[in-house]
């Protein structure tokens, strides 16, 4: 095939066991319009035979060119990594089976992307319960196409879905998405990525609609994946190398958020105050980052938080009962769960 037909955007949807209704409405979000522009990599990571037929279904009757790959079950990032192997386009896109995307604003992203040529360009994420409730309300941006410092997407990455990636990066650089780990594996990703970008940007538009369901992975307790933040944040540290001390304080404040908070929080909400693996992510920041606490990020954005005061200073009762508060106001559309905040 030559270079002049191949699509601008790949968008990599693995799937794996999808309602039904959710696999339709993903790929409808991508379909609405004919555009050749953009190709679909659907990933069957080992579904059902069920699921299996049903994507080939929705895929043949899909206005865009779908390419299905069946193959064995490997996790996300194991579908991921298939999708950017087989990908043509220019850019690389993520969407999970159970989201969608607004078509309008994936039209500003192909035009943005025709005469702008950032390594990564990073959208808004509109997020809802399974009730419609927003938690992250639409923006309803202007569109504008900002170029940011790299540094931004460094110090706030925590889903491959939250920007598009040159596909050129992730060949010059070696770095494949990290697989074998359920919880961590895209901020991973998405900064050791970041560490070798060029140019970063970002575009206005409420592109992404993530549907936060309670059969997701982090809403069921699952106590032996607790420590995969820890891997997840050692698969940076071995991508980053050399450049370790020039980004030290993006990363640095990635691990305070993802393992010293996050992590924390996730042990607390499946084991309870005692649970043993609470020390251990507490040993890991003080090993890998001993002086976490003087992170300038984490003193100008979060050391003040009253959720950050009460974990850090070990007062888990306090927290569990603010947690708690927050969680009753969340599916009122009040507030979002501490852990994705």
């Amino acid at each position: 095939m030559t270079e002049s037909i191949r699509p601008l955007v790949s968008v990599v949807v693995p799937v794996y066991n999808t309602k039904p209704d959710d696999l339709r409405s993903c790929f409808a979000s991508l379909s609405q319009a004919k555009d050749a522009r953009l190709e679909i990599i659907a990933v069957d990571d080992g579904s059902r035979a069920e699921t299996a037929h049903l994507l080939d279904d929705i895929a043949a009757e899909c206005s865009n060119t779908v390419h299905v790959i069946h193959k064995t079950n490997g996790g996300q990032s194991s579908a991921r990594n298939r999708g950017i192997a087989e990908a043509r386009g220019e850019y690389i896109e993520f969407v999970d089976s159970d989201d969608y995307v607004d078509w309008d604003a994936q039209q500003r992203v192909l035009e943005t992307l025709t005469s702008h040529k950032p390594d990564i360009l990073q959208i808004n994420v509109v997020g809802m319960t399974e009730a419609g409730v927003y938690f992250w309300p639409p923006k309803h941006g202007d569109g504008e196409y900002r170029e940011i410092d790299k540094r931004e997407i460094m110090t706030e990455c925590a889903a491959m879905w939250a920007q598009l990636v040159k596909r050129e990066l992730f060949e010059t650089s070696g770095i494949v998405l990290c697989e074998g780990i359920h919880i961590g594996e895209d901020f991973a990703s998405i900064l050791s990525l970041a560490t070798v970008a060029r140019s970063a940007a970002v575009l206005d538009v409420d592109l992404y609609y993530f549907i936060d369901h309670d059969s997701s992975i982090t809403h069921i307790p699952h106590p032996q994946m607790l420590l995969d933040i820890t891997h997840a944040m050692d698969f940076v540290l071995e991508h980053v190398g050399d450049d370790l001390e020039k980004y030290h304080n993006e990363i640095e404040y990635q691990a305070i958020k993802q393992v010293r908070y996050a992590g924390v929080v996730r042990a607390l909400d499946w084991e309870g105050i005692h649970s043993k693996v609470i020390p251990q992510l507490i040993e890991y920041m003080e090993t890998h980052f001993p002086s976490w606490q003087r992170n300038p990020y984490y003193c100008q954005e979060a050391a003040n938080q009253l959720k950050y005061r009460l974990l850090i200073g070990g007062h888990y009762r306090l927290y569990i009962l603010l947690h708690q508060g927050l969680h009753a106001l969340r599916n009122s559309g009040g507030i979002r769960s501490v852990l994705l905040n």
